[in-house]
């Protein structure tokens, strides 16, 4: 998924497919491939060979990106900016990423199909960070500038070792 780190639209290659993070000490597990060491990423993350706990450093990728460094342990590839970069991650996850904020409105699907306008009274504004997971909830509708966010239901939580709160519509990353 690009997105922009220090004014450039960058994507990034050869990182894990997971990441578990400990804020508290700095720590995190990669898994590559999750399928490899036989583990299980659903509600309690369980695997045949553990991955080691690493400290997070400032010469690691991950701890580049999260301190807004210089990119110099990542496999990044500079790309075009085209404004506002979106994927479908699950039938109700989306991971949005652009280089502002964006002012979104959260609508009933009835509403959205129904009218061509909408009144405060049934549509929520929410602003996304630059970088969001949003989980849409079942019944409505995210419209963004030039995109626009669906949810279908599922009858688990879970997805492909991604667990999903009802109750956060975004997260920032």
């Amino acid at each position: 998924m690009p997105y922009l780190h220090k004014n450039q639209t960058i994507q990034l290659s050869h990182i894990p497919r997971y990441w578990a993070i400990n804020p508290t000490d700095n720590t995190t597990m990669e898994w590559h491939d999750p399928e490899e060491s036989e583990c299980n990423l659903q509600l309690m993350t369980s695997c045949r060979d553990t991955p080691p706990l690493r400290t997070i450093s400032k010469d690691s990728c991950l701890g580049q990106i999260i301190g807004s460094l210089s990119l110099s342990s990542c496999h990044a590839k500079y790309v075009s900016h085209s404004g506002v970069f979106v994927r479908q991650l699950t039938d109700k996850i989306w991971v949005a990423s652009s280089s502002e904020s964006l002012h979104c409105l959260k609508i009933p699907k009835i509403e959205y199909r129904t009218s061509n306008h909408h009144t405060s009274n049934v549509s929520q504004q929410i602003i996304l960070p630059p970088v969001a997971l949003v989980n849409v909830t079942p019944g409505y509708t995210i419209l963004c500038p030039g995109f626009t966010l669906v949810g279908r239901p599922r009858t688990s939580n879970v997805y492909r070792g991604c667990l999903s709160t009802p109750h956060r519509e975004y997260y920032m990353v």
